[in-house]
């Protein structure tokens, strides 16, 4: 039930109607390493254009978004909540 309320509240947050294609496409811009293909060594081949992964791109994105905003969400709740994590007691 949590885990529900957790994706609907994301959910709310990050739509894809909130982008625009430019915003998909600086994200491209910025992470073109994650969409170019690589020999056996790791060395680059080849990086596709942008329309030739857009969709790939654009999921990408809306991943990302969904997981800052999960990450947001945490912590504005842990704070209005006053929680706080003694890490040592991990260690």
């Amino acid at each position: 039930m949590t885990q529900k309320l957790l994706q609907e509240e994301i959910e709310k947050s990050v739509s894809p109607e909130k982008y625009s294609n430019a915003d998909v496409e600086l994200f491209y811009k910025a992470n073109t390493d994650r969409y170019a293909e690589k020999d056996e060594q790791g060395k680059v081949k080849r990086v596709p254009s942008f329309g030739e992964v857009k969709e790939r791109v654009a999921q990408d994105f809306i991943q990302d978004k969904q997981e800052q905003a999960y990450q947001q969400l945490i912590e504005r709740l842990m704070k209005a909540e006053n929680v706080q994590i003694y890490e040592q007691k991990f260690q």
